[in-house]
């Protein structure tokens, strides 16, 4: 698929399981698309070493009524997907991932994104513009995301849902979620979740999270929502603090809020107070916030992991949680 503009089209299926096939989209324009099931305009399956590559695609106004309202992507065995160029999503929408969908979920399988921009798109579930999973010793390497008013309308993350699990590999460089919700959830520009006991990884560095918002559902107390205006972050198992794989030092946040706690950034994690340790006066936590200066509200967690966090009233979370700032004062 080259050079081709694809205009009112249903979701068009790419399945590759075998080495000697490739699969290549370049320099196209999807518009309009629809579908039913995965994948608003494409639905991608590759594995056992089929290459794939996509560069330099626009998606506007796609939907799909499951996931993925642009793509829906799942990377099997030992396969690479690039992604390369700028990648547009604007005006998409889908159940889980608004935008984009993709699960990498096999040992050596890899999926490597450049430049993605995500804008005015929406989830009925999770993951506003974005869903990612990487599992099972996969590798993810994305460069330049970028997330603008997007929004979720359950659970979390109004930009991006990002989770790694079971030995899953996450590397984000330069990240951006502006004007972002997430309604009757968690984390609305970015929600994380890592499998820590299972030795998953997760780094992303050069954040920015400017004028998200994650609101409450007033009507449900639990699961808990409403925590991590910009960011939520949770995960099961220990962090290891001596990994340094959480550095937050080059974040910078303005203007997010939460009905509920952590304004910028909530952290649910057993060993949040470990991390707060690290480096001088909590730097790894902290980005630009300034003791003293900022309001300690901008940064709040609670230490215990994702299911005990989600099985917690509000009341029950208000208790024990504090102020990031607070869990640094108290371990120097």
């Amino acid at each position: 698929m080259e050079n081709q503009n694809y205009n009112g089209v249903s979701n068009q299926h790419i399945s590759i399981s075998y080495p000697n096939q490739r699969c290549t989209v370049k320099n196209c324009t999807f518009s309009n698309c629809y579908a039913t099931g995965n994948g608003g305009a494409l639905n991608v399956m590759m594995s056992n070493q089929a290459p794939g590559y996509m560069s330099n695609c626009n998606f506007t106004n796609c939907t799909s009524t499951a996931n993925g309202g642009g793509i829906w992507l799942a990377v099997g065995t030992a396969t690479v997907f690039t992604m390369e160029g700028l990648l547009k999503f604007k005006d998409c929408r889908g159940g889980t991932g608004g935008a984009f969908y993709a699960s990498i979920g096999s040992e050596n399988s890899k999926l490597i994104i450049n430049q993605m921009q995500i804008q005015d798109c929406s989830s009925s579930n999770i993951g506003g513009g974005m869903y990612l999973q990487s599992k099972l010793q996969a590798i993810v390497n994305i460069e330049q995301l970028t997330f603008k008013n997007c929004s979720s309308q359950s659970s979390g993350g109004g930009g991006a849902y990002i989770i790694s699990e079971s030995k899953g590999y996450i590397t984000i460089n330069q990240t951006t979620a502006e004007d972002c919700v997430c309604s009757k959830g968690n984390g609305g520009g970015i929600f994380v979740s890592i499998d820590f006991g299972a030795s998953s990884q997760f780094k992303m560095i050069n954040i920015s999270v400017l004028r998200c918002k994650a609101q409450s559902d007033a009507s449900n107390d639990i699961p808990p929502t409403g925590y991590g205006g910009g960011i939520f972050l949770t995960g099961y198992g220990d962090y290891n603090s001596l990994s340094k794989m959480l550095d937050f030092r080059k974040m910078k946040f303005n203007g997010n809020t939460a009905n509920k706690s952590g304004q910028t950034m909530y952290v649910a994690i057993s060993k949040v107070v470990e991390w707060c340790k690290d480096g001088t006066a909590g730097e790894y936590v902290k980005g630009n916030y300034s003791d003293g200066i900022s309001n300690q509200n901008e940064l709040q967690g609670i230490p215990v992991d994702s299911t005990t966090f989600f099985s917690q009233s509000s009341t029950q979370i208000s208790s024990i949680q504090k102020y990031l700032e607070e869990f640094n004062h108290l371990i120097q």
